[in-house]
């Protein structure tokens, strides 16, 4: 994944960079969240530094440069005098302002004019600070609380505006501390584990946090931490590549599936020139990407997806990698990382999608299936079964088997709670059928099929095949379904449901449905509502009961599933049971 990474980044440098200090810097506003730059304004006049006030500007991405903008440690300055503010006056202000003017140019070797320039800056922030904060504050008011502001300093000099990014002397301070923290913790002859040569190297730790030497564990040679370069070396440049490619994922190449965010790197397996134009330019191509994510008017398979739609239409020449990070302020945590997925297993996935949109005349996105996998109890706050999702989801790209069990498990649990709660149980059981048969049509999971004879209802149960190849599955269907007519029929009739106490909760066994059949006829002929077509219906699942004799070897869950499906889709069964069209009625 990491040689992935680079690769991107080499084309963006290749691409983009302008300035040779622009592979080192970081863009504030990566995440479109950091709009507002708070500009610390000074005036250069007779040698002297006067400070002149805080001044508000919109951020302009051209001047990304010229903000000088790299992030250091939570709890240290940064690489320049530019920060992203959490808490101004507490920590922003005092900690990635000032202690930077404190402690960096002591790293520094200074001219003396730098040295002069750095503390009269220095100076003037101090005498400065309580206006400072109160001008912050008073700003600060005027911008909404959801959006984020980036500070940085500017200069006036004969007229003349300069930022930090334009003098010298910020920008050889950022470059020595970049190299300085880079050979912190050993800086030797060695391979990079990037490009594979032999060159001087450091730790790569600090590209992704969720690599860190900070713990024991992660540090090899006796826990020395000055060894720590040997358990991932990089060279300066894999390093500038890889922090480019980062960037321009997490800002251009970060989508979202079924309201789960991740990264999409993609891998050229034979090198880029051998993808076609148009599959490499929606890759590398921001207004594409930025008009990709503005059409609506058709999601594939959910949230942003459609990116996924033109991967697929590529060559097996490149592979794509999804990564899954869950950020917890500075700290990143791996949730999934499904890697190497061709694009004609896109393709796979996209036409089973489109069977199962035909068949339900729906639109199936993941969110139908992540339904099924959000909170182990409706009253949580948390989501706390987004790993089994993307373990799922993992097994779909990389066409990995699934257990029946497993998925049958999660959907019936859900089912139950919104059959209790009388929230949504069509829509619910909706989503799980076309869920299960997405899985079944990319035989994921393996099911028992059995031959029969043609029966009157087969051209219902081709229609969702393989979903219901066994007698048990047949009979349980329509016994569901028959069951659902009878609640429709005493609900019709006294406003009510009393047969619901039957259904235990949809937790019955194998005895509970074959003693519920006769009691469904028996109350039909309680309401003296037991005609033709629910006769023709109640004989068909007697037959396929019957069928299976004992011990039908399925879970209980299983079992519920298969009558939830029939409670369902009973509407398929109509136009069989009752074919004038006034009957049906």
């Amino acid at each position: 994944m990491l040689e992935s990474v680079k690769e991107i980044g080499d084309i963006v440098l290749k691409k983009e960079v302008s300035h040779p200090i622009e592979s080192l810097l970081e863009d504030p506003n990566a995440n479109g969240n950091y709009k507002n730059v708070f500009c610390i304004v000074f005036e250069e006049k007779d040698g002297e530094i006067i400070y002149m006030g805080l001044e508000n500007e919109e951020y302009d991405s051209s001047k990304k440069v010229r903000y000088l903008y790299r992030s250091g440690p939570a709890n240290s300055y940064n690489f320049s005098p530019s920060a992203k503010v959490t808490e101004f006056k507490e920590k922003t202000f005092p900690i990635k302002i000032l202690k930077w003017f404190e402690e960096a140019p002591k790293k520094l070797k200074l001219s003396e004019e730098d040295e002069s320039f750095l503390k009269k800056v220095h100076s003037q922030l101090i005498e400065n600070q309580e206006d400072i904060i109160s001008e912050f504050e008073s700003l600060r008011k005027e911008i909404p609380r959801k959006e984020g502001i980036f500070i940085t300093l500017k200069f006036i000099k004969d007229g003349k505006i300069e930022y930090i990014g334009d003098k010298e002397i910020f920008i050889k301070a950022l470059e020595e501390l970049v190299k300085i923290n880079e050979g912190r913790k050993g800086s030797n002859i060695g391979v990079c584990s990037i490009c594979h040569e032999e060159k001087d190297v450091s730790t790569g730790d600090g590209v992704y946090t969720f690599f860190t030497i900070d713990k024991p564990g992660f540090i090899a040679g006796g826990f020395e931490e000055k060894e720590a370069w040997k358990n991932f070396p990089i060279c300066s440049d894999c390093r500038r590549s890889l922090e480019k490619g980062k960037e321009y994922i997490e800002t251009n190449l970060t989508f979202k599936m079924a309201g789960i965010s991740y990264q999409l790197i993609p891998k050229f397996l034979l090198g880029k020139e051998f993808v076609k134009e148009e599959i490499y330019n929606i890759l590398f191509d921001t207004p594409k990407l930025i008009s990709l994510r503005k059409d609506t008017s058709k999601r594939y398979l959910g949230d942003e997806e459609d990116i996924l739609m033109f991967l697929s239409s590529a060559e097996d020449y490149l592979t794509l990698n999804f990564l899954f990070l869950e950020r917890k302020q500075s700290a990143e945590k791996i949730l999934a990382l499904i890697e190497d997925v061709f694009p004609s297993r896109l393709r796979r996935i996209f036409n089973v999608k489109e069977e199962v949109d035909k068949i339900f005349d729906m639109n199936f996105t993941f969110r139908n299936l992540r339904t099924f996998f959000s909170k182990s109890d409706p009253d949580k706050r948390e989501f706390d079964l987004v790993n089994y999702f993307l373990e799922v989801m993992d097994r779909i790209f990389k066409e990995r088997p699934i257990e029946k069990d497993f998925i049958i498990q999660f959907l019936i649990k859900r089912i139950r709670t919104q059959f209790a709660r009388d929230e949504y149980f069509p829509q619910t059981v909706t989503d799980a059928i076309s869920s299960f048969l997405f899985l079944l049509k990319l035989n994921l999971i393996n099911v028992e099929v059995m031959d029969m004879e043609e029966r009157l209802f087969d051209p219902v149960f081709k229609k969702f095949s393989p979903s219901f190849d066994h007698p048990v599955k047949r009979g349980l269907f329509l016994l569901g379904a028959l069951t659902q007519m009878l609640l429709n029929t005493q609900y019709s009739q006294r406003g009510s449901t009393p047969f619901m106490k039957q259904l235990k909760g949809l937790k019955m066994e194998e005895k509970d449905f074959k003693g519920l059949l006769p009691k469904v006829v028996n109350k039909f002929q309680e309401y003296d509502s037991f005609d033709k077509g629910k006769q023709i219906l109640a004989e068909e699942s007697s037959y396929y009961l019957l069928l299976s004799g004992d011990n039908w070897k399925l879970s209980n869950d299983e079992l519920n599933f298969y009558f939830t499906c029939g409670m369902n889709l009973y509407k398929e069964l109509i136009p069989y049971i009752y074919p004038s069209s006034q009957a049906q009625e």
